[in-house]
C-alpha cells in the first residue's frame, strides 16, 4: 500500500473522493458550501473513516467530504495551529462545516478552534476523545506517577513522540486558551464515549470473534492481575472506559473531574451567572446510548449507531433543535448537557 502522506504541517486538507489537495477557499463564491472534515486519532490516518464517509454521503450530493492527514508524533499544540489554518485557508465565514474527530484528532480539533475564531466550524464530534487526558493522573497510582515522570523526562529527549505523551497532559496544553473560550461560542460540541468495559461487564465476558475485544479483554484482565498482585503499579481506569479513554474523561462538563474547565463549562458557567439572560440553546450533548456498551476504542469511527448519531445531528441546523427528537427516541440513553435551568 502506498505511504499516506501526513502533510497537515503544509495546510493540506484533501479531497475524500480524490486523495487530491482541496481548492483553497473562493474568496468570491456565490454561496457557501456544506462540508464535513475527519480528523483522526493515534496510530492512525484518514482510511478509518471509509464506512463513516460513505454512509454520510448517501443523499448528500451538495456535500463535500475532506480529510487531513497529522504526524500524531508531533505535539497536539502544533497540529491543532496547523489545522486552524488549514481550515482557515480552505473555507469561507459563512461556509458550514463540521469537524468529525476521533481519539487524539478531538483534541488537536479543539486546540484549533480555541486558537482562533473559525466561524465556519458549526459542529464538532469527539468520538472517544480524551479531552480530561488518557490517563488522568488522579486515577495513577503513587509508584505509576513516579513511572509516568520518567517516562515523560524520556519523551522530551525525544521530540518525535512528544505528542504521544501529551495526550497525558490535555488539560494542561489547553488551560492556556481557554480564555479565548468565547471564540467557540458558536460551535455545537458532541461527545460521543465508547463504554464497552462498563461497570456491569465481568472480566472474562469478551467476544473471542472480533480481535479487538480479544486485545482489550486481555489487557483488562491484565490490568486486574496487576493490580491484584502488583498494586502499587497499576493503572485504575474508571469504568465506564473503551480500554484506552475513560468515559468521564471524553465529557467537557464530567461531575466526576469538577475542577477541570473547557470550553463548554465555561460558557455553561457565564450563561448561568447572567440571570437576566434567556434561556441559551444548548450547545453541548455527551450520548451514552446503550449502543456504545459495546463499543471499544477503535470501533467507534465504523460504528454505525456512531454514524447514525452524526447523520441526525449534521441534517438538522443545530443541536438544539436535534434535541427533543433525540429525547422521545433515546430516552435516558442520551444525556444532554449545556443548557440553563
Amino acid at each position: 500500500m502506498p505511504k499516506i502522506p501526513r502533510d497537515l504541517r503544509s495546510g493540506v486538507i484533501r479531497e475524500w473522493s480524490t486523495g487530491g489537495p482541496a481548492p483553497l477557499a473562493d474568496k468570491y463564491a456565490a454561496s457557501p458550501i456544506k462540508a464535513v472534515v475527519f480528523v483522526h486519532g493515534i496510530l492512525s490516518d484518514h482510511t478509518t473513516y471509509a464506512n463513516c464517509q460513505a454512509k454520510l454521503a448517501v443523499g448528500r450530493p451538495n456535500c463535500r467530504f475532506y480529510y487531513v492527514d497529522y504526524d500524531f508524533n508531533e505535539p497536539i499544540a502544533d497540529n491543532g495551529r496547523y489545522l486552524a489554518k488549514a481550515l482557515r485557508e480552505h473555507f469561507n465565514d459563512a461556509d458550514h462545516v463540521v469537524v468529525v474527530a476521533h481519539s487524539m484528532g478531538g483534541v488537536v480539533a479543539r486546540y484549533a478552534c480555541l486558537s482562533q475564531k473559525l466561524p465556519f466550524v458549526r459542529t464538532l464530534f469527539l468520538l472517544g476523545t480524551p479531552n480530561q487526558g488518557a490517563f488522568r493522573t488522579a486515577t495513577l497510582t503513587i509508584l505509576a506517577q513516579m513511572s509516568r515522570g520518567v517516562i515523560g523526562q524520556l519523551w522530551g529527549v525525544r521530540p518525535k513522540k512528544v505528542g504521544v505523551f501529551d495526550l497525558t497532559r490535555v488539560d494542561r496544553i489547553l488551560r492556556p486558551l481557554l480564555d479565548n473560550s468565547a471564540r467557540t461560542d458558536h460551535i455545537d460540541y458532541v461527545t460521543v464515549p465508547g463504554r464497552y468495559f462498563y461497570r456491569g461487564r465481568g472480566f472474562f465476558e469478551h467476544d473471542s470473534s472480533n480481535i479487538w475485544r480479544v486485545i482489550f479483554g486481555g489487557l483488562d484482565v491484565g490490568l486486574e492481575l496487576v493490580r491484584a498482585f502488583l498494586p502499587l503499579l497499576s493503572i485504575n481506569m474508571l469504568r465506564p472506559h473503551d480500554g484506552i479513554v475513560e468515559e468521564v474523561s471524553n465529557q467537557l462538563m464530567p461531575e466526576k473531574v469538577p475542577q477541570r474547565d473547557s470550553e463548554r463549562r465555561l460558557r455553561s458557567e457565564k450563561r448561568k451567572s447572567l440571570r437576566r439572560l434567556p434561556p441559551a440553546p444548548a450547545t453541548y450533548a455527551h450520548v451514552v446510548a446503550d449502543a456504545a456498551d459495546d463499543l471499544m476504542h477503535v470501533q467507534l469511527t465504523g460504528s454505525e449507531f456512531v454514524i447514525s448519531i452524526i447523520n441526525e445531528i449534521i441534517e438538522e441546523p443545530s443541536l438544539d433543535i436535534w434535541m427533543p427528537a433525540a429525547r422521545e427516541r433515546y430516552g435516558e440513553t442520551v444525556d444532554i448537557l449545556d443548557r440553563d435551568p
